[in-house]
């Protein structure tokens, strides 16, 4: 979408701003934001399922 801001730009169909000057640069922030909270997210389901499994399997030992 930055990029799209960008060439737009770029063309005159939008104005020159602080928004469109540094729309690649927003755009590359908020996606990288996106995709580490995604990670994050999955990292610590998969930390809860590690830690049910363990419980599980000390409750089956005892």
């Amino acid at each position: 979408m930055g990029v799209l801001v960008a060439f737009l730009r770029n063309f005159g169909v939008v104005p020159a701003n602080f928004w469109t000057d540094h729309a690649v640069a927003i755009g590359t922030l908020l996606h990288m934001s996106a995709m580490s909270l995604r990670i994050i997210s999955h990292y610590n389901r998969l930390k809860r399922d590690k830690q049910l499994a363990q419980a599980q399997n000390t409750a089956l030992i005892q």
